[in-house]
Order: structure tokens, then C-alpha cells, then sequence
């Protein structure tokens, strides 16, 4: 939900110029070098110290400073072999080791970097600066408290290090401390007010909180600071839109969409509150929508929203059948986190989940309820697939689709004859389908009758029911079962 500031190791210094260690032309040789690397003309000072290298290969500063120009350069392979030579010739040297942990951080070997910041904190267990560049390190490395830990050392080294604080408060959100977070932010926005990242994060961490009014305000400061600042203006319109305050939620997402963020996602959200219905709701909305709330979301359902449509389905189904039946090849449409399979798991033999999002399949793939978990768009699925189901679930997926035409011709060429076709909708009247001011569609029992016929299914029952709890009220909807036509009674 943030973008975590990138904070590489800071460049190592220039070694001095140790008068009176050399002598002759090696001592005119480095002194031209480094006047040459003062004056900002890079090659003749790489050039020079490279002279004063093949003359004097113990040459400290020499050798630091060319590693700091290759490094500067990019040339991170190149850096590492000059710091290597000045360590060479004096283990344990400061300059070259923070060297060497810079170039090593450039070049992507990790373990190296991390090496020489130990050995620095060996020499002066209070370096802040290693202690903040490990937890760098440790967090791209994804080790969460080994990365609290030196981020925690830094601060305590260096309270007035405000991208300490702030990095800290990205580790503490991380590992779900979101308290410790909110502390870590409120203590780097002392230090520098005008940071708008730290701003933002802050309210990210308010809003997950439940202090909405409080993220609000955060939000309202990092746009204060950066009036450009999308994913700011982004989650004020999702705050608004949620409190019902759909004039500054429309105003928001006008802004969003302005600044070219997330155009298709907040396109959509546009359409339903400005009463525009669309046929689907696009795909990098769905994706983001519930790569975004994949952790949260079976306590968001089952806690919040009182979810029991996988329940319902199945309760109605084993009624249909006169008691629990079992089928061979069961999918799952629109998987999620493996809510919807799960009552269906005891009645099939082989168990397949779809879903668009990464991070609900990541989910999913924990519980270990199915045989197979595939994450693609659900009518991509079924008309690339030459497999044939028994058992075919939808819950609380057709409220992303408006027209269901395609998705209906899909399921029925996946089906088996005579196979059950489960699924939950929101209901409207008058329209065959409506985008509602939620992002969802609610579709009208004259529509899927009509679709059910035109696609070779039968209805074999449908059921009122309350879908899920929104704003302390029932979203009213229906439940589901058709059959593939031309078989004997399910």
C-alpha cells in the first residue's frame, strides 16, 4: 500500500592525501591526481590514480579514491577491486571498508556489504551509519528484526537521522506493528515537517489504524507539501467514498485520474458514482483491489461483513441433492483465499482455484484446500481450458462482471452435462445490470433467466438471501444453482 524510500549506503569519503608517506614521483603523481578529482575532471584523476597504483600498490588513499570514482561511475566490480587493494595493504581501514560495503550494496552482493558494516561496528559498535546501512540491507533482504534492530541502533546512535526514524517505521509497519510505526513517522516528521513521503505513510498506517480522520488529515499534509502527490489524493478518495462523502470522493478521483494514476481503477470508481454503468470493472482494479486487501480479507468478511454466501450455496445445494454428493472435477471461479472452496472441499475428489490476484492466491495456497491454484482472469480460464467440471462456483464473483453474456457461454462449454452451476449476485430491477456507488453490479433475476436460456442451462433453484453487511445494513441478493440442460435432474 506504500512505496518504501530507497536509502543506498552512503558514498565513503576521499581518503587524504598523507603528506610525507610518499615521496618523488609517486607523491607528484597522486597530488596531480587528486587535484585533477577536486576539479571534477573524473577520467584524468582515474587515470592518475591508477598511474600511482602501479607504482605504489600499498597506496591507502589511492586506492580509495579510485574505488569512490569507479563507484561513482558505476563501475561497482571495478570499485570493489580498488577498495579490495586498499584493505589489502591495511586491514580493518574505515574509508575502505564503508567503501567496499558501498560498491558491494551497487554491485547486489549483499552478504559482502553486510560483512564490511560488521566489521566497521567491530571498530565502533555506535556507527550509526552502518547500523543504517544494515538495515538497509537486512530489509531488502526481507529479515524484518534483524532490520528493527539496526534501524533502532541508528536512531539511538543518531536520534536527528530522520531517514532512520522513517525506515524504522516502514520495518514496524511491516512486521504488522503499526503503533511502533506511527510513532517512528510522527518522530521523522518532527525532524523534517515538509517530507511528504513520511506524511503519507503516516496516514497509510492511521487509515489501516482505524483513525481515519487522522489519515485524512495526513493525507491533507502530504498534499499541502506535494499538490501532485496521486496516491495520496488516491486514498483520500477511497476514505470519502467509504464515509459516503462521494462529492469529495468524486473530487479526488477527477484529481487522480488528472495525474494519470491508476486511470483504469479510479475510472471505474468514477462511473459508479457519477451513475455510469459499464459493462465490466477492468482488470487492474479487481487485481489491485484484492492484492491490497488479501491479508485482511477473511477477517473482513467473516468479522465485519458477515459473509456466508460459500456457506449458503453449499447448505442449498446439499438440499437440491437431498444430502451431501460428491463430484469428481470441481472449480472454483474467483477463488480469493480459499473462502469459497472451502465447504466444497469434503465433496470433490480434485479441487482447482482461480482468481486474478497474487496475493489472494498466496492466501489460498496457505490453507491448502485445493489440488490446483492458478491465478489468471476467470474468462481467460475458461476459454483457453479443454478440461470439463462437474461442479462449477462463482461466490461473490459476477458482482466485478456487469454483462454476463460472455462468461455464461464460457461456463457452459466447461461444464459436464447436467453439472451444477453455483453463484451469488446482488440484485437490482429494471436493468438487466447496474454499477452501484460500491464499484459492484448488482444484476436483475430477469437477466439471468434470460441469460440461463439462451445458454443451454436450467435454473434449478434460487434463493433471496442477504449477500454481505454494508454500512450496518443487508446488500440483498440471490443465490444460485443452474444446471447444464439436456440431462436428467441434478
Amino acid at each position: 500500500m506504500f512505496d518504501r524510500r530507497e536509502c543506498p549506503p552512503e558514498r565513503a569519503q576521499e581518503g587524504n592525501t598523507a603528506p610525507g608517506r610518499y615521496f618523488g614521483v609517486v607523491h607528484d603523481t597522486y597530488q596531480a591526481a587528486l587535484a585533477s578529482h577536486e576539479d571534477g575532471e573524473f577520467t584524468a584523476a582515474v587515470e592518475g590514480y591508477r598511474d600511482v597504483l602501479a607504482m605504489a600498490p600499498a597506496h591507502v588513499d589511492a586506492a580509495c579514491n579510485l574505488g569512490l570514482l569507479l563507484h561513482n561511475g558505476g563501475e561497482y566490480e571495478a570499485a570493489m577491486a580498488a577498495y579490495g587493494a586498499a584493505l589489502a595493504a591495511d586491514p580493518g581501514h574505515g574509508g575502505a571498508l564503508r567503501g567496499l560495503g558501498m560498491a558491494c550494496y551497487g554491485q547486489g552482493v549483499l552478504q559482502g556489504a553486510v560483512d564490511c558494516y560488521q566489521q566497521l561496528l567491530e571498530q565502533d559498535p555506535d556507527d550509526g551509519e552502518s547500523h543504517y546501512n544494515l538495515g538497509v540491507i537486512f530489509f531488502q533482504q526481507g529479515r524484518l528484526a534483524e532490520a528493527l534492530a539496526s534501524y533502532a541502533r541508528a536512531v539511538q546512535a543518531n536520534p536527528a537521522n530522520g531517514d532512520a526514524w522513517y525506515n524504522l517505521g516502514i520495518a514496524f509497519k511491516e512486521q504488522g506493528e503499526l503503533e511502533e510505526a506511527v510513532t517512528c513517522y510522527e518522530s521523522a516528521i518532527e525532524l523534517n515537517p515538509d517530507d511528504a513521503d513520511v506524511q503519507y505513510n503516516l496516514g497509510i498506517v492511521l487509515t489501516e489504524l482505524g483513525r481515519e480522520e487522522e489519515g485524512v488529515a495526513a493525507f491533507c499534509r502530504t498534499l499541502a507539501i506535494d499538490p501532485a502527490y496521486a496516491a495520496a489524493l488516491s486514498h483520500l478518495g477511497v476514505i470519502y467514498h467509504r464515509q459516503g462523502r462521494f462529492d469529495e470522493a468524486i473530487a479526488s478521483y477527477r484529481q487522480t485520474a488528472a495525474l494519470g494514476h491508476n486511470v483504469e481503477a479510479t475510472g471505474h470508481i468514477l462511473a459508479a458514482l457519477e451513475g455510469t454503468t459499464t459493462e465490466k470493472a477492468p482488470t487492474e482494479y479487481v487485481r489491485g483491489l484484492f492484492d491490497g486487501f488479501s491479508e485482511r480479507f477473511d477477517h473482513c468478511l467473516l468479522e465485519e461483513l458477515e459473509y456466508k454466501t460459500p456457506m449458503m450455496l453449499q447448505q442449498l445445494l446439499d438440499s437440491l441433492l437431498d444430502g451431501p454428493a460428491s463430484f469428481g472435477n470441481v472449480l472454483d471461479l474467483g477463488c480469493g483465499t480459499g473462502l469459497s472452496g472451502m465447504p466444497f472441499r469434503p465433496r470433490a475428489q480434485r479441487l482447482t482455484g482461480v482468481d486474478l490476484s497474487e496475493g489472494m492466491i498466496a492466501v489460498a495456497r496457505r490453507k491448502e484446500v485445493y489440488d490446483r491454484l492458478l491465478v489468471e482472469e476467470i474468462g481467460s480460464f475458461l476459454k483457453r481450458s479443454d478440461e470439463t467440471y462437474d461442479l462449477l462456483i462463482a461466490t461473490d464473483v459476477l458482482v466485478y462482471v456487469g454483462g454476463l453474456d460472455e462468461l455464461f457461454r464460457a461456463a457452459r462449454g466447461r461444464l459436464c452435462p447436467g453439472a451444477p452451476f453455483l453463484f451469488s449476485t446482488e440484485s437490482c430491477s429494471g436493468a438487466d445490470y447496474q454499477l452501484r456507488t460500491s464499484g459492484r453490479y448488482a444484476h436483475s433475476s430477469d437477466y439471468i433467466q434470460t441469460l440461463a436460456e439462451k445458454h443451454d442451462f436450467t435454473i434449478a433453484t434460487c434463493q433471496a438471501a442477504g449477500i454481505r453487511m454494508e454500512r450496518g445494513k443487508w446488500i440483498m441478493g440471490h443465490l444460485w444453482i443452474l444446471r447444464a440442460r439436456d440431462a436428467a435432474a441434478v
